[in-house]
């Protein structure tokens, strides 16, 4: 509530001030220059003071700026609620809840033929009817994480090394035994080095439906109400089953980190060859 009486009193005393300057302009005696001068001093409080009063996210930051640090808002921009299926926003006296509901897609368009596309856009045109509600389509493209699965090939490959000397340094191993184990090793060898060569990308298509309530406990349960809705209709449009996101998996269509993570193992091993390899 703090931050809207200062925002109104900042439009106020930036309004005064430009009307102040307009007046100037209209009843001092002076010349045609300064009176084009004071005229565009006025239009720039004119704009400030709709600046602060529309993005008073962005200039109250700014101009409670101090030794060049610039803090947008050290609030959370939301919560998750208790049943780990929303988001909940605060804006002032407002409270906001938005659910995530993602929908499964199994064909690409590139594998399409013409008519089959042309089809699958009217399809898709259907979709602004699933709710009363405002809805919004959203599809994006995201980093998928590989940690988790290189580290599994790589103790694969590591296996694969250790038994491949042990089978080598003994004198009464088969040829056979020796090649398998050398195939086994090539084998894993060539997925770790595709696998680390280049980034791995998903797209996602996913729908966000938004309520508004006077708690916490109503904006969610009518925000889960219309999810309920637009889950029936996207499946009976598409014959698909799209499902409400959960738990941390909602972070990926919110926080940047989750689609586009800013250290990988994968990136990690590729910096670590071109520093060795002196590139």
């Amino acid at each position: 509530m703090a931050s809207l009486d200062l925002r109104t009193l900042l439009f106020v005393i930036f309004i005064s001030v430009s009307l102040l300057f307009m007046v100037f302009v209209d009843v001092l005696p002076i010349s045609p220059v300064w009176k084009i001068l004071l005229l565009v001093v006025g239009l720039f409080f004119d704009v400030l003071a709709f600046s602060v009063r529309f993005y008073s996210y962005i200039m109250l930051p700014i101009l409670r700026n101090k030794k060049g640090v610039v803090e947008l808002n050290l609030d959370d921009p939301f919560i998750f609620a208790p049943s780990n299926n929303a988001i909940i926003i605060r804006d002032a006296d407002a409270i906001f809840a938005s659910v995530y509901i993602k929908i499964p897609i199994y064909k690409s368009a590139t594998e399409m033929l013409d008519q089959e596309k042309e089809a699958f856009a009217k399809v898709f045109g259907n979709l602004v009817t699933v709710s009363k509600n405002p809805v919004r389509f959203t599809s994006q493209f995201y980093i998928i994480n590989k940690d988790g699965y290189v580290d599994k090939i790589k103790d694969k490959l590591n296996e694969s090394e250790e038994k491949f000397r042990s089978i080598e340094l003994n004198k009464d191993a088969k040829h056979e035994e020796v090649d398998r184990a050398k195939g086994e090793l090539t084998m894993w060898h060539n997925m770790y080095d595709n696998i680390i060569k280049t980034q791995s990308y998903s797209l996602v298509s996913y729908v966000v439906v938004t309520a508004e309530g006077g708690t916490n406990e109503e904006a969610v349960n009518l925000a889960l109400q219309y999810a309920d809705e637009a889950v029936a209709g996207i499946g009976a449009i598409l014959g698909v089953t799209p499902n409400i996101v959960s738990g941390e998996e909602m972070l990926l269509f919110m926080e940047p980190d989750y689609s586009i993570p800013l250290s990988t193992i994968t990136e990690q091993i590729k910096q670590k060859t071109l520093s060795e390899g002196g590139v």
